[in-house]
């Protein structure tokens, strides 16, 4: 008789522990979801307005306070006050290919890692087989649309940066 490879333990018992456990696990946080028993639910505060800022430091220690596009002024904090800012989190690079125009200070991660994209991005795809005429009228009215000053700006007030591409263009890349 030959010893088996697991020496007479058996793998089934602590994998079907482990299956019951995972189970019990998934009805407690259904059951909780379902009838919302235990869970205390605080409405949220209404939004009375929004907006983003960006920090620059100065050469003399102070912090100028900028709207997003970086062009309006919106504060100065003089060196040596408020230093509760200077433990602000800051940011170091994009994660898309290329850099971002609202922050074009900040490096893109690829400058440092070659080939690196985890950038944000959003597309209009269709059904497999989609005519290829159909097809091209969309990517031109898209195209277009992105190219209003109007609708650029808001994406790019919002942190997108539109990215023109030919149907090919964004099958390869996808």
């Amino acid at each position: 008789m030959t010893p088996s490879p697991t020496h007479g333990l058996s793998l089934g018992t602590p994998l079907m522990g482990l299956a019951a456990l995972v189970m019990a696990s998934v009805v407690t946080v259904a059951g909780v979801r379902l009838t919302g028993m235990g869970v205390v639910r605080t409405p949220d505060a209404e939004t009375v307005q929004v907006r983003e800022f960006r920090f620059e430091d100065r050469p003399d220690g102070s912090i100028v306070v900028l709207d997003v596009t970086g062009t309006r002024v919106v504060d100065t904090v003089a060196p040596g006050t408020n230093g509760f800012l200077r433990g602000t989190m800051r940011g170091l690079a994009v994660a898309s290919v290329k850099r971002n125009p609202l922050v074009p200070d900040w490096p893109a991660i690829s400058e440092t890692i070659p080939g690196f994209d985890f950038g944000a991005w959003v597309a209009l795809v269709g059904p497999p087989g989609m005519a290829p005429d159909v097809v091209k009228r969309l990517n031109t009215a898209m195209n277009a649309a992105l190219r209003h000053k109007e609708t650029a700006d808001q994406l790019i007030q919002t942190g997108f940066v539109p990215w023109f591409m030919s149907p090919e263009e964004l099958k390869a890349y996808i």
